[in-house]
């Protein structure tokens, strides 16, 4: 596993920060089919989502919803960029301001992902890559099947939190025995 920290300066928009956005480069060179479900303004990914209307993403659905359509038109992707809300306060804020209501059942699943993670374990294929960032590495997993090829720690100074990148593999493809599964490992 490579391991790397670099210096930026934080931007609202994740691959704007240069080396976060150099990460993101590096991997969408090599991918035929890419999906993002939380793009904002990127349109590094084939299949791009925000739930913002605002933004210059396609489509503007949540998450899981892009991800279901994805599943539905058997779309592989060869490459997910998920760069979500960091937080359970950002993505209340986030739902709340497009107009939706940020409920009991939207707090216990949002941070882990669930509910999209499952979609992607059933449609991405062994050598797909999963970019996921954060404020942890709390990826697809090893129950998912995908192990940690690089992560990438960028510092942001001061009190700042550090922004996490990682790349992870599927390497070999898991079948999910439960539609809940919880993946505590990472």
């Amino acid at each position: 596993m490579k391991i790397k920290r670099t210096f930026s300066m934080a931007s609202l928009d994740t691959f704007k920060c240069q080396p976060i956005g150099a990460f993101v480069d590096f991997y969408v060179r090599n991918s035929v089919v890419s999906a993002d479900p939380f793009a904002r303004n990127s349109c590094a990914a084939t299949y791009n989502n925000d739930l913002n209307p605002k933004t210059k993403a396609e489509h503007h659905l949540k998450a899981d919803a892009f991800l279901k359509m994805l599943e539905e038109k058997q779309v592989v992707p060869d490459l997910v960029i998920f760069d979500p809300p960091y937080s359970m306060e950002q993505c209340k804020r986030c739902y709340e301001s497009y107009g939706y209501k940020f409920s009991y059942e939207d707090s216990l699943y949002v941070i882990r992902w669930t509910k999209e993670k499952n979609i992607l374990a059933r449609i991405m294929p062994v050598g797909s890559i999963f970019l996921h960032f954060g404020w942890h590495t709390n990826g697809m997993g090893l129950k998912r099947g995908f192990t940690i090829e690089e992560i990438l720690l960028v510092s942001h100074g001061s009190a700042k939190n550090d922004t996490i990148c990682m790349a992870e593999k599927r390497t070999n493809k898991q079948e999910l025995l439960f539609e809940d599964f919880d993946d505590k490992e990472g």
